[in-house]
C-alpha cells in the first residue's frame, strides 16, 4: 500500500534510524519521488546537503505537509539537484571501476 501511495502522490517519508546503504530511497528518488527524511547520520552521509530533512519527529509532519502543498518546488529540487547528485555518485559502473582499482591496488601491495 505504501509503495502504491508513493507512486500516486510522488512523495515518501523515511523515519529509518539506520540504513546500510539506502538504495531503495535512491531508487525512489531516481523514479521522480520526493523524499522527506527524519534527520539521521546515514541520510546526511548518503545525500550531503539534501534540504528535505526534518530535524526532529516533531517537525517531520509539518515539513511533509509543506512539501505536499508546494510539491512542484520540491519535485524541481529533486530533479535538478538530487537526481544529478545520485547519478554522479551512485552508479553501478562507477562502483565496479572503483572496486577494480581498489582490488588491483590491494593485490599489488
Amino acid at each position: 500500500d505504501y509503495i502504491q501511495l508513493c507512486r500516486e502522490i510522488g512523495l515518501f517519508v523515511s523515519t529509518s534510524n539506520f540504513e546500510s546503504f539506502g538504495i531503495q530511497f535512491l531508487e525512489m528518488m531516481l523514479s521522480g519521488c520526493v523524499g522527506v527524511f527524519l534527520d539521521r547520520p546515514w541520510i546526511r552521509k548518503l545525500l550531503p546537503g539534501y534540504k528535505l530533512i526534518a530535524p526532529s519527529m516533531a517537525t517531520l509532519t509539518d515539513m511533509t505537509i509543506a512539501v505536499y502543498h508546494d510539491y512542484e518546488k520540491a519535485h524541481k529540487y529533486v530533479n535538478n539537484v538530487t537526481i544529478p547528485y545520485i547519478k554522479a555518485n551512485y552508479s553501478i559502473p562507477k562502483f565496479c571501476k572503483e572496486m577494480l582499482i581498489y582490488l588491483e591496488e590491494t593485490v599489488n601491495d
